[in-house]
């Protein structure tokens, strides 16, 4: 007899940056992907899988300047301004920052920018003030493309503009026109074939011609 498996609910938790996350519950069992930082302490969600997070994404951002510095080693005496969204989901990165921040030894500028971000002037004449080595968005949608094209005008090389996954949304990067070309976002996931579940799924779906 066939056996029924509990079902698993994947929701994207960036949706929910402040307040109660929904609970749910098919078969006792959870699952609410990557996104909010705070998901990652079972003691407060013990119902919530965090497949990677807001934290977790900023540290790999911070590792991959230390590769193109050198090391991580080199990071001591950078400067590091974070435009961010004035909102729960641009702050949710702020304590990490700092954290990595005394841990290797470089200064970061914290420069909030104000919802819906279409007026970033002031904020990018700071970063050309400023001058820093690297900039570390934390914005989506319009805020993205306002970002990019403001850092166009000031003459900031968009290659030392590292953001998240969704500073590569095809609506901001299309918005942003020339002024996206040679920006930097982290992804969620791996990608290729050579990943071992990628593996596993064709061998046991694909193969087999089950997969759609």
């Amino acid at each position: 007899m066939a056996q029924s498996m509990p079902s698993v609910t994947v929701i994207d938790v960036s949706v929910h940056w402040a307040g109660p996350l929904p609970r749910l519950s098919w078969g006792g069992t959870d699952l609410i992907g990557g996104g909010r930082a705070a998901t990652a302490d079972g003691r407060v969600f013990p119902y919530v899988f965090a497949l990677g997070n807001a934290w977790s994404q900023n540290t790999a951002k911070s590792r991959f300047l230390g590769q193109r510095a050198g090391g991580m080693d080199q990071l001591k005496g950078r400067k590091i301004a974070h435009v961010y969204r004035d909102d729960d989901y641009g702050r949710d990165t702020i304590p990490i920052l700092d954290t990595q921040a005394a841990q290797y030894g470089f200064t970061v500028q914290h420069l909030a920018v104000k919802l819906p971000g279409l007026d970033q002037k002031a904020t990018w004449l700071r970063v050309q003030v400023a001058q820093p080595d690297w900039v570390i968005l934390r914005t989506s949608g319009v805020s993205t493309s306002t970002a990019l094209k403001d850092a166009a005008q000031i003459g900031f090389p968009r290659d030392k503009m590292v953001g998240p996954a969704a500073t590569c949304a095809e609506q901001a990067i299309v918005l942003a026109g020339e002024a996206a070309i040679g920006s930097i976002c982290a992804g969620g996931s791996g990608t290729g074939r050579h990943v071992p579940l990628v593996q596993d799924i064709l061998t046991s779906v694909y193969a087999r011609g089950q997969g759609a």
